[in-house]
């Protein structure tokens, strides 16, 4: 029961964060994640308001994708990310106190595997490649049922 509720207060935070930003008249509580990368690159994580709509968050993680493949053929994978902010703040779509800054707004994040350290994802904007790669994955979808 925990984790379902973690799992909606952070879907709900992420919502409310890409919504501060983007200001969607009518946007749900529904967010798209989307992991991506080259094998000899690095691994991107996207989310998006709409699989069509321009990603609110890009991140680049610091490890090369063979890494993260070599930890999803093991087993599952949970990915953990970071950020300094000021504790105290009511809600992360609010800017933390002190910076201004919004959750989506941040640059600099610590990246997890599995609980091990990865080193960091940087927020990136989105490029053409990018957008070329999220629009090929648009039809693809996984859900994990337990």
């Amino acid at each position: 029961m925990k984790v379902r509720t973690a799992v909606s207060c952070l879907r709900s935070t992420l919502a409310n964060a890409v919504a501060g930003r983007h200001r969607q008249v009518g946007m749900d509580a529904r967010l798209t994640g989307t992991l991506y990368g080259h094998l000899c690159g690095h691994v991107h994580l996207a989310f998006q308001v709409d699989p069509l709509a321009y990603p609110a968050l890009l991140l680049e993680l610091a490890a090369p994708t063979e890494v993260l493949v070599r930890e999803m053929a093991s087993s599952l994978v949970r990915i953990a990310l970071e950020c300094d902010r000021a504790r105290g703040s009511p809600a992360a779509a609010l800017p933390s106190p002190g910076t201004g800054m919004r959750l989506v707004e941040e640059t600099v994040w610590r990246a997890y595997y599995n609980g091990k350290s990865c080193g960091y994802a940087v927020r990136r904007e989105c490029g053409a490649a990018d957008w070329r790669m999220l629009r090929a994955l648009e039809p693809v979808s996984m859900v994990k049922v337990a």
